[in-house]
């Protein structure tokens, strides 16, 4: 896409988007192309070339909280899919490492695999919808998603690391879904999407938050260590504040999580706080996983990653008005690992 293309993304989108196979195999066969942009002696520092899709809507008809995402890794791809639904004990979560067959093409890409008992493609295209096919035993899905909203991007290079993160609330999610026999049809359920990409730390450490509804979308990160990248924005999109509309505010990055002192702990609730933001997250289902890369010594990935579906109330502060938010769903993280 341009932002790649403009973004040092070239050679990254050529080692990253591609089908893969394990990686000291396929430098040496790339090495005999032409079109190789990088060499084997530079292996180590491309082992921190990162790149992930992730998509998450919310079903208010079924109270069910749904996303997947995709990894590309210089080690092993990933696809994961979890299903939020509040009439089961815990979410479902399907994750499992493979090499992901892709293909960039002219106006989006495509990513896809099959196996004997699922299979799933996930493609995008450069005016910003995306599709997912998904068959599984359990679990089938068949959806678009339809941007109405404008995406807001990060790109960053401190000298070490560079990377980018493109942002996209406001997705229109149409389509159906499958959950143990029972098929749920969502119409215009709003959804939130996001790429991510770059040579990024090994060790990585952030707490996130993307949550929205009809009227405002708040995106919220801190990423810890040397280096971090912390920001909050917040898009208003409500009649009654004109003043704001259509475009993405910045608010103070100063932005702590922490558990709420009034909760009991095993409850988990968050409070999200700054100069101009005070927001009660609340987890309606969370999960926690847990990835070993060898499992016995794991010198390439070792990650705790915990995905909650959010509840989220509370006030924002735009431009010196502090104005009261309720109701909004989406997603949160706490990871922290080495990968």
């Amino acid at each position: 896409c341009n932002l790649c293309a403009s973004y040092r993304m070239k050679g990254l989108c050529s080692i990253v988007l591609r089908n893969a196979k394990p990686y000291i195999i396929f430098a040496v066969m790339d090495m005999l192309s032409p079109k190789f942009e990088y060499n084997i002696l530079k292996f180590p520092t491309q082992m921190r070339l990162k790149e992930w899709w992730f998509t998450g809507f919310y079903d208010a008809k079924s109270g069910i909280y749904f996303s997947f995402f995709c990894a590309r890794l210089n080690v092993i791809d990933q696809f994961s899919l979890s299903i939020f639904d509040p009439k089961l004990p815990e979410p479902i979560h399907f994750s499992k490492r493979m090499y992901l067959r892709t293909e960039i093409y002219e106006g989006g890409f495509s990513m896809a695999y099959a196996a004997k008992t699922y299979s799933f493609s996930f493609r995008g295209e450069t005016n910003g919808r995306l599709f997912l096919h998904l068959a599984h035993p359990r679990y089938t899905a068949k959806l678009n998603f339809e941007p109405s909203l404008p995406p807001f991007t990060k790109l960053e290079d401190n000298g070490k690391d560079w990377y980018g993160f493109v942002h996209q609330f406001g997705l229109q999610t149409n389509g159906q879904f499958s959950l143990d026999g029972v098929t749920h049809k969502v119409a215009n359920a709003l959804a939130y999407s996001d790429h991510n990409f770059g040579k990024l730390p090994s060790n990585c450490r952030w707490h996130w938050l993307a949550v929205q509804h009809e009227t405002i979308s708040i995106a919220s990160l801190v990423n810890y260590g040397p280096n971090g990248q912390c920001y909050t924005q917040v898009l208003v999109n409500d009649p009654a504040y004109q003043q704001f509309a259509d475009r993405w505010i910045r608010l103070s990055a100063s932005v702590t999580f922490e558990l709420n002192p009034l909760v009991a702990i095993d409850a988990g609730e968050w409070q999200l706080t700054s100069p101009d933001i005070e927001l009660h997250v609340s987890p309606q289902q969370q999960y926690l996983e847990q990835i070993a890369l060898p499992p016995i010594l794991p010198v390439f990935v070792k990650i705790a990653h915990r995905e909650m579906h959010v509840k989220v109330h509370g006030r924002i502060r735009l431009e010196g008005n502090w104005i009261v938010v309720d109701g909004l769903h989406g997603v949160a993280e706490a990871h922290f690992g080495r990968w």
